[in-house]
């Protein structure tokens, strides 16, 4: 049955907008891809061209010689949807290599940017921008499910979230990894 003429009150039917849990696959794909490089010249990287970025510079502690630069690329919606958060130029506490840049990423993540508590899961080395750091997976009681990337450039540390809401990052994470490995550092 075709209905033509409009009611003032709601026929319940399938919804066509899908909520912020229900992402299913990347909202643009690769071959929709556009270079992204950061305001500082420090990095490019390819993202989807629908999503949002954001570069921004923050203050650590109460001193100026203390912040911290970092971008953010969401796909589009409400949150939360895939994103990546990417962290640098920080000051290290102690000696910093690729082998444990991971650890004091973990903990500028955990004060800076993760609003839920998070739970670590397992870890290994991975390859970005032609650097061999490490990585550790997370669950966050968000139910926001992701990897934290830590490694040295150059001296520059960088650090990395990926994430995606729970259900979906099996889907999302190969996604995920494909962009930032797509990373090339200018400096």
């Amino acid at each position: 049955i075709e209905v033509t003429s409009v009611s003032p009150i709601a026929t319940p039917r399938p919804s066509v907008t899908l909520g912020p849990t229900a992402t299913k696959g990347p909202p643009a794909t690769p071959a929709a891809s556009i270079a992204y490089t950061t305001t500082d010249q420090t990095f490019t990287i390819r993202i989807p061209s629908n999503w949002l970025a954001d570069n921004v510079q923050r203050q650590i502690v109460s001193s100026p010689a203390q912040e911290l630069s970092y971008v953010v690329f969401s796909a589009p919606g409400k949150a939360p949807q895939p994103a990546i958060r990417i962290f640098y130029d920080w000051k290290a506490s102690g000696e910093i290599d690729n082998d444990n840049a991971w650890q004091q990423a973990y903990a500028l993540a955990s004060l800076l940017f993760k609003v839920c508590p998070i739970t670590l899961t397992t870890g290994a080395s991975i390859e970005i921008g032609g650097e061999t750091g490490k990585y550790i997976g997370y669950l966050d009681s968000c139910n926001v499910q992701g990897e934290l990337i830590g490694l040295v450039h150059h001296g520059l540390n960088v650090g990395m979230l990926i994430e995606a809401p729970q259900p979906f990052w099996d889907q999302w994470r190969p996604i995920l990894r494909d962009i930032v490995s797509s990373i090339r550092f200018e400096k």
